[in-house]
């Protein structure tokens, strides 16, 4: 029923609000550790 980019989604959300709360030194690093997450999902 929902559509399958859902996870996605979410961890897009996730990210934004990472962002918005964290200072931005561990902003970026938090990103790029998640941004690998996502395309370690994607090559799956």
């Amino acid at each position: 029923m929902a559509p399958k980019i859902s996870p996605l989604l979410s961890i897009s959300v996730l990210l934004l609000s990472l962002s918005l709360l964290l200072p931005p030194s561990s902003t970026t690093t938090n990103t790029h550790l998640i941004g690998k997450e996502v395309n370690r999902e994607i090559e799956r």
